[in-house]
């Protein structure tokens, strides 16, 4: 019983230094915003002794911050409509119809997601400029699709590819068309996946800044990673 309790002790101290650890970035984020620079460059981990609002005054009056906040926000979800939609019908044109030089278009897949951003961005900046899209947020919206739909395809390929073909043999019987199955069959089974696309796509669209910081150079229509 004694050794119960110790490893039960020891499992909560472990958990609560864990959790310490998780929120330390916060706590330094939150008390370094109400420090002056004076005051940042001499106590770095402390509370200041006087708090000071200047940051804030400074990023949301003269920054303009919240505009560069709505941009995220219209660039996410103009990004993630038809994002969802490319991304789960090549999955599902990938992984379950005979399609010629299938093998060819997930090598283009697979090649793409190798390619690190500073490599493609040259030429997508000149793709964008002979489209007379270049420092404009629809140009970063293609380029975001272009960049991160096919790491997710390539998810909804693997998905749709396990999914049993009784499935889709069943529908067809039923007297089911191709669009009917992709819409009423294959999507409500690919709701875990498509959730998951979505969380990461997300994630990388929010917090991505190469081509944020290089496609757009105008201020005001600037993410709030590159602002």
């Amino acid at each position: 019983m004694a050794a119960l309790r110790k490893n039960n002790l020891l499992i909560t101290l472990l958990l609560i230094l864990i959790a310490i650890g998780f929120l330390l970035p916060f706590y330094y984020m939150i008390i370094t915003s109400f420090k002056s620079m004076d005051t940042y460059l001499v106590n770095k981990f402390l509370p200041p002794s006087e708090f000071t609002m200047d940051n804030y005054t400074w990023s949301f009056a003269k920054q303009n911050i919240l505009l560069n906040y709505r941009n995220n926000v219209l660039i996410l979800v103009s990004t993630l409509i038809p994002f969802i939609f490319l991304t789960t019908g090549a999955g599902f044109a990938i992984g379950k119809l005979n399609l010629p030089f299938k093998k060819t278009f997930l090598f283009i897949i697979s090649a793409i997601m190798v390619l690190p951003q500073m490599v493609l961005t040259i030429p997508l900046y000149r793709e964008l400029v002979q489209m007379h899209l270049l420092n404009s947020i629809p140009g970063l919206i293609l380029v975001y699709l272009a960049y991160f739909g096919p790491y997710s395809a390539y998810l909804m390929a693997t998905y749709f590819r396990n999914v049993p073909d009784t499935y889709i043999e069943a529908a067809l019987i039923d007297g089911a068309g191709l669009w009917r199955i992709y819409g009423s069959v294959m999507l409500p089974m690919a709701k875990p996946m498509i959730m998951t696309v979505l969380i990461i796509a997300s994630q990388q669209i929010w917090n991505e800044l190469t081509f944020a910081l290089i496609l757009i150079r105008t201020s005001s229509k600037r993410t709030i990673m590159a602002a």
